[in-house]
Order: structure tokens, then sequence, then C-alpha cells
């Protein structure tokens, strides 16, 4: 995301990443990983720079691997990430929003 967005580069907590990957290959809940990516990235701040990109980018990647397509509006979808920041949302509500906001390839 750095070098296609800019910013600086460089991962500041790797053991969120850690968690992240941990929680996923326990799980195969779809949406609950898709929305533990979101969240844990977002307000963990593993990366110096781009988390809420980062945190979106990788949940397209997830989803798309699982045959689902996130239908939602840039601005809906960048909305949804500001609340994340500002805590405003949780994990479960992303969750929901996953689910009413995705559809298959």
């Amino acid at each position: 995301m750095i070098e296609n967005y800019g910013g600086a580069k460089g991962t500041l907590y790797s053991a969120t990443l850690d968690y992240i990957v941990y929680e996923i290959n326990k799980n195969n809940d779809v949406y609950r990983n898709a929305a533990l990516v979101v969240h844990k990235i977002v307000t963990g701040h593993p990366f110096m720079d781009g988390n809420k990109r980062t945190a979106l980018g990788i949940a397209h990647i997830y989803l798309e691997s699982k045959g689902l397509y996130i239908t939602a509006s840039k601005k809906d979808k960048l909305e949804l990430l500001l609340k994340t920041a500002s805590y405003k949302v949780n994990q479960k509500e992303i969750e929901k929003w996953l689910q009413e906001n995705t559809r298959k390839l």
C-alpha cells in the first residue's frame, strides 16, 4: 500500500500481525476473519503508516480468496474505516457491515 499510495515504510508492532494470523488460522468464519483484520490493523496500528488502507486492502484480498467482493462505495468504506479508527464501531459491527456489503464473485 505504501509503495502504491505513499507514506512512511515500516512495521511498528509485528506481534499484532502475528496475533491476526494466529486468530485467522484457528477460525474459518470468513466474515469474522475479515472483520478481525480490519479492526485489529486499524486500531492496533502495526504499521508506521497506511494502517486503514492496508486493513481494507487485506480484507479485500482475503474476501476475494473466498469468492466474495465488497460492494460498498468508496465513501462507505472510508466511513467504516474512520469509525473504526475512532472506536465508534467494534469488530462485531464490522463483521455485520461486511455481511451486508459483500456479494459472491
